[in-house]
């Protein structure tokens, strides 16, 4: 395989990478986190614990955030030396960064905590899901910031 095909392959390949990191998480915000901030807070509680406390929607956005910043980091040693080019790189991996920094230092321990509460810890509930939700709204953010860098950087 020529480079060039090589760094339009991997290109391609950060996108969908990307776009799984970044549009999985946009589900859990627009989706899941919109259904269970409009239940009771006792149901609420419980889909967290289901989906989040038990890392399910990580198994297949962590290995596709690792994978992506693994891509960047091919693509920094063997793409163009184009400033835009590196830039557009960078952002993507960063933002991978930004989202494992948030996932480990907030969500997670958050999961962690919600998973062993019972109706007992209902009434702090509320604060706890509004602290994870402002968090995975940044880290959303972040993934579409490195999906929109590698769009970028393969459209021009």
């Amino acid at each position: 395989m020529a480079r060039h095909d090589l760094v339009i392959a991997l290109r391609d390949l950060a996108i969908l990478l990307t776009g799984v990191v970044g549009g999985g998480q946009l589900l859990m915000l627009w989706v899941v986190s919109t259904a269970a901030n409009r239940t009771p807070p006792a149901e609420s509680l419980r889909l967290h614990q289901v989906i989040m406390s038990t890392d399910l929607p990580d198994r297949y956005i962590q290995p596709a955030g690792i994978l992506s910043f693994i891509t960047g980091a091919v693509l920094l040693a063997v793409g163009p030396r184009h400033a835009i080019d590196v830039t557009l790189i960078v952002i993507g991996m960063a933002s991978i960064i930004g989202i494992a920094i948030l996932t480990r230092a907030v969500n997670r321990p958050i999961n962690r905590r919600l998973g062993t509460w019972t109706d007992a810890n209902l009434a702090d509930y509320p604060a706890e899901r509004r602290r994870w939700d402002r968090s995975h709204a940044v880290r959303t953010a972040l993934g579409m910031l490195g999906f929109a860098a590698y769009i970028a950087l393969a459209s021009h």
